[in-house]
């Protein structure tokens, strides 16, 4: 019996490469430099990047893939990861904001809603929530409310920047 992998494991394999080369060359330039550091898959990358053509794109792509089985793939399957994280935790951040100012503006106490999100009180979010409160007009409420969350928003980003995280 040999330790070599099955059939299937090594479709799975080339497959997963062939994907990676897909992913790599969908990514924006200052990303990609960011990701890759092998110079021979970086330049075959741009060059995928720039070819109009469907099929001589497929035929760069597999070449890349060519490349990606030569060198260590780890790195860049790690900063993709990382990448692709990114979104979620800005995505998390303004929807805790949203319900953060929604829970402020419907009338709790602000020093606890602060404290359950880890925030401590803010004087411009005191003048936001005295602006809203005092504003005559529909209008006069929605801006009042969009700065509310804007400082809460920005609170919550200073909060995760100091944590480490996002």
């Amino acid at each position: 019996m040999t330790d070599r992998p099955s059939k299937s494991a090594r479709k799975r394999e080339a497959q997963a490469i062939r994907a990676l080369a897909d992913r790599l060359v969908a990514l924006k330039p200052d990303e990609l430099g960011r990701m890759v550091d092998d110079a021979d898959v970086l330049a075959a990358v741009r060059e995928a990047q720039d070819m109009p053509s469907h099929g001589a794109g497929r035929r760069q792509r597999q070449y890349i893939a060519k490349l990606l089985r030569q060198v260590d793939t780890a790195g860049i399957e790690r900063a993709l990861a990382q990448a692709d994280e990114a979104p979620a935790e800005t995505r998390r951040r303004f929807h805790t904001a949203e319900r953060l100012r929604d829970a402020l503006l419907s009338g709790d106490d602000a020093g606890a809603a602060l404290a359950r999100a880890g925030l401590a009180p803010a004087p411009e979010l005191d003048s936001a929530l005295r602006d809203w409160r005092s504003a005559h007009s529909d209008a006069g409420r929605k801006k009042a409310a969009r700065e509310v969350f804007r400082v809460v928003h920005a609170a919550l980003e200073s909060r995760d920047q100091a944590s480490g995280s996002g």
